[in-house]
């Protein structure tokens, strides 16, 4: 198995690290001893053994932008939901007044995904492509 599931880090000895046995408590100390005391290396660690993996390089408006995408997202998969339940329903000022919400959500989500991208261009913060 792949990455972190349910506290679980991606090592052979598959550590559960909900639970306080003394070989997560080891586990814990031999990543954390990687590490020396800054905040920045200790959030490392505690990343590490919550995700199994290092954290990606982002600054703050990359993490805002992200939000804003993944906030824009999860309103057009909302949007269009109640669309299809209006539509089955056959309530027309609804699904009508639903259509016009959806246009300006993707137009939203273009602008988004656009400023995004041009952060990326921009500073380089993050590994990630879109």
């Amino acid at each position: 198995m792949r990455g972190q599931v349910n506290g679980l880090l991606p090592w052979r000895c598959q550590v559960d690290l909900t639970t306080s046995s003394s070989a997560n408590s080891l586990m814990k100390k031999a990543v954390l001893a990687q590490f020396s005391s800054t905040t920045k290396d200790a959030e490392e660690a505690s990343y590490i053994l919550r995700y199994g993996a290092k954290m990606p390089n982002q600054c703050q408006e990359y993490a805002n932008l992200q939000h804003e995408v993944q906030l824009t997202l999860q309103a057009l998969s909302d949007l269009t939901k109640a669309m299809l339940a209006a539509f089955h329903s056959n309530d027309r000022d609804l699904f009508s007044y639903l259509d016009k919400e959806l246009e300006m959500t993707v137009g939203r989500k273009e602008r988004t995904i656009g400023a995004l991208r041009q952060h990326l261009k921009e500073h380089k913060c993050t590994a990630l492509e879109l």
